[in-house]
């Protein structure tokens, strides 16, 4: 299927040294966590997960949440469906994913499911985390054709507390993520990214945009 390499942000921001600069999102994230451990890196004011979480309440709760991931056969490189509107929990369980070795998979939750079903089909998507009791039931139709995980994005089962496992770093140039287009009039197109472009459009905006605290 049609998969677009995004170039965009593919160098360095000027001035910036590229022997301190992170390589990829979990090194981002764990930069920041011992760094910057009590500083405030989430604001979640939703009815049912309402809290402020620190740079290193994330690192850790991450590490937990992805050696659970990999203890329930996470395979290195499989794609991972995300289905949620964006929150806390979304982007803990996107780090997580990739601390575990997976490719995380953006499933939006306002597409149809014959667009998710054309995505898991071909991504090959066996295992799909899920926010929602209203997402869980669009999906479901899905499960036995594709024989799919289903999982709940519930990061309070996992505690905020460092784990004795190392995760290694993924390589700079390891895809990270595949997002697809809406495919309103085409079939969807996968646009991938790779750690190494994530970091540098985080640190590409941080310098266009100063004003942006980057913690």
């Amino acid at each position: 299927f049609n998969i677009i390499t995004v170039t965009a942000f593919s160098t360095a921001p000027k001035g910036l040294q590229s022997l301190t600069m992170p390589h990829s999102v979990t090194e981002y994230y764990q930069k920041q966590a011992s760094e910057k451990p009590n500083h405030s890196a989430f604001f979640s004011h939703a009815p049912d997960f309402n809290a402020t979480l620190t740079w290193k309440e994330i690192w850790d709760i991450a590490q937990n949440m992805a050696l659970h991931i990999q203890n329930h056969g996470l395979s290195p490189n499989e794609h991972v469906g995300l289905l949620g509107p964006s929150c806390a929990e979304w982007e803990l369980t996107q780090l997580s994913t990739f601390l575990a070795g997976g490719v995380v998979v953006g499933l939006d939750p306002h597409d149809s499911i014959a667009s998710y079903e054309f995505i898991i089909a071909k991504c090959g998507i066996r295992r799909v985390f899920i926010n929602g009791e209203e997402l869980f039931n669009k999906l479901f139709p899905l499960v036995d054709k594709y024989h799919l995980t289903i999982e709940r994005m519930d990061i309070r089962q996992f505690k905020s507390t460092p784990v004795a496992k190392i995760f290694p770093a993924p390589e700079p140039e390891k895809i990270a993520t595949i997002l697809f287009t809406s495919g309103t009039n085409f079939e969807p197109k996968g646009i991938q990214y790779t750690h190494h472009q994530i970091v540098l459009t985080v640190e590409n905006i941080l310098q266009a945009f100063p004003e942006i605290p980057p913690a």
